[in-house]
């Protein structure tokens, strides 16, 4: 089972259900909406859905989603995600409250993930084979260009980032 990874400004823990209302409010907020590949409409039944749909994916070693909660505050800030793990490939996907934008979280999150997730104890061992991270990121959202280039990711075609870890 997966453990709480704490990191300096955040915890990480599994997303569960009690999570829904903040992630449905980060989803509808039209700033995130913007570059995300969400309908902005998303209910709260289909984030209960996304939720399960994830819950799921993770006994079946394909997903790890993970709620992102401030440490001070203890509030939910958002959510990462390492999905479609397919052996030494898989997706990622990350979203966060407005709030917290340009503040080096996202950073932190993903420096973890990407390079440190195998020496984690408690890291779910069947993301250890991971090689190849993607994301998919509109042209449009500069911030999150600079942040996967930041961390090593190159454009490969259109809107599809990766990073190849040797």
């Amino acid at each position: 089972m997966f453990s709480t990874l704490q990191l300096p400004r955040v915890s990480l823990r599994l997303l569960n259900h009690k999570d829904g209302h903040s992630l449905w409010s980060i989803l509808s907020d039209r700033r995130v909406g913007e570059f995300n590949d969400y309908d902005l409409r998303l209910s709260r039944s289909d984030v209960k859905q996304m939720i399960q749909d994830d819950i799921s994916g993770f006994y079946e070693q394909k997903v790890v989603r993970l709620a992102i909660i401030e440490s001070t505050t203890n509030a939910f800030i958002g959510s990462v995600g390492i999905y479609d793990i397919n052996g030494d490939s898989a997706w990622l996907g990350f979203e966060l409250a407005p709030h917290y934008w340009q503040c080096g979280y996202m950073f932190e999150i993903l420096e973890l993930l990407i390079t440190k997730r195998m020496l984690e104890t408690g890291f779910p061992d069947f993301t250890h084979q991971i090689q190849t991270f993607q994301a998919n990121v509109s042209p449009h959202n500069i911030a999150c260009i600079k942040l996967l280039s930041k961390l090593g990711f190159e454009l490969k075609e259109n809107t599809v980032w990766m990073r190849t870890i040797i």
